[in-house]
């Protein structure tokens, strides 16, 4: 074997030599080359000295860096926190809106997820609403608006107001809070628990508010509905909004081409309800109505059922009718009779007297009422009876009202339920 193989094989066998790795007859062959000749003494030496460790070098220092993290991660929670915070105000009662429900209860979420801290919650939604509250009603007094109240019952009233107002928009952001601190658990429970209670603001929201998706599809059912009802007709929906006092979506509906007393286009107001909203008020068809022609059917009416009803009915006090008669529908000469076309949706209203009736009394009348109608062929669309007090010399003066009921045709005559009012 060359020197130079013997040197290469120590070379390859040296690194396994200083770990203990070569078997025993292997070692002792290279110990024995290594003492043999003193050239292979150095390749040993070098062997057994410590690799160079490269340290990487630091381009940032680790705490600088976490601190430009920490300020960057901070400054996104404040503008999150001042947009919240923001629409939470725009949207407050003092602006008119509801939309307070929801932005309250999204700046208490968002004021928990970032900071876990609920007195901080509490201090954003609560004590700027509060100022505002107190500083508005109390304006009032200052510039003169308020009379017969002195300044410490003014004052104690500013305060009681600004604290129940407040007090109401802070309860939907302890809401948010809530449904960040259920959600944060990461439990099943307490996660659909969060989910249930963020269903439920929500929910009050959309009874108070309406909302952006059923709004669009109530317009498309009206645009839908004006095609299909007025098809000759160049109409022109406007933005609508919610009417919280009756859950309707409201909007207006220009007449292209037409102009009123005031030169402008004519306008109508339309009315749309419902999980799937529909058209309940229509401006145009009431704007057609016929009224006087309605009106005087109506008496004609009340007269024909009063004739029929005292005999039976010997509380009664008076009978009124309502019909609705389309603009063109009828000669203004028609007379009143049972099989008018716009008999169906009749609605009568009778009025009592209260006086010595009780609740099975008034109930016992509504059957007699039914069953005189229904004998008679009326066909009707609602009745409703109503008990009230009468005043004055002559006994003509309408009083309270004390007992109500109503029913459909075709309603069970036997299963009336009787309102009482005013009992005291």
């Amino acid at each position: 074997m060359s020197g130079k193989m013997t040197r290469s094989i120590i070379e390859d066998l040296l690194p396994l030599y200083n770990e203990g790795l070569l078997q025993d007859e292997t070692a002792r062959w290279l110990e024995q080359q290594i003492r043999e000749n003193p050239d292979y003494q150095p390749l040993l030496e070098k062997s057994r000295e410590p690799l160079p460790v490269e340290v990487p070098s630091a381009p940032t220092d680790y705490a600088t860096m976490m601190r430009k993290i920490q300020r960057k991660l901070s400054i996104m929670q404040l503008i999150f926190m001042a947009l919240s915070f923001f629409m939470a105000l725009s949207t407050s009662m003092m602006g008119g809106s509801f939309g307070f429900v929801f932005w309250y209860a999204v700046l208490g979420l968002v004021s928990y997820l970032f900071y876990r801290n609920v007195w901080l919650g509490l201090l954003v939604s609560f004590v700027p609403i509060f100022l505002w509250l107190f500083v508005d009603t109390f304006q009032g007094w200052v510039q003169g608006s308020v009379e017969g109240t002195g300044f410490f019952g003014f004052l104690l009233m500013a305060l009681v107001g600004a604290l129940v107002g407040a007090g109401i928009h802070t309860l939907f952001a302890l809401g948010g809070m809530a449904i960040g601190w259920l959600f944060a658990r990461k439990k099943p429970l307490t996660v659909a628990l969060s989910i249930v209670l963020a269903l439920g603001v929500f929910l009050v929201y959309n009874e108070l508010n309406g909302n952006p998706v059923s709004k669009w599809i109530a317009e498309q059912k009206l645009e839908a509905y004006l095609e299909e009802t007025y098809p000759e007709e160049e109409l022109r929906v406007k933005e609508g909004f919610y009417n919280f006092k009756f859950s309707t979506y409201e909007f207006e509906v220009i007449a292209i081409g037409t102009a009123g007393a005031d030169g402008n286009p004519v306008k109508y107001r339309f009315g749309l309800r419902g999980l799937i909203p529909q058209v309940v008020s229509d401006g145009i068809y009431d704007d057609r109505l016929d009224v006087a022609l309605m009106e005087r059917l109506g008496l004609e009416a009340a007269e024909e059922i009063k004739a029929l009803l005292e005999p039976k009915v010997a509380s009664l006090r008076e009978v009124d009718v309502y019909l609705e008669v389309p603009g063109g529908l009828l000669p203004e000469d028609t007379a009143w009779r049972k099989g008018l076309p716009v008999a169906e949706e009749m609605r009568i209203g009778l009025t009592l007297d209260a006086e010595g009736l009780t609740v099975q009394d008034v109930s016992e009348m509504a059957r007699k009422v039914q069953i005189a109608l229904d004998g008679a062929g009326y066909v009707y669309r609602h009745v409703n009876v109503q008990a009230n007090e009468w005043s004055g010399a002559d006994g003509k003066d309408l009083g309270p009202l004390k007992y109500a009921v109503s029913f459909k045709r075709g309603d069970d005559v036997t299963d009336y339920k009787v309102e009482a009012f005013n009992q005291d």
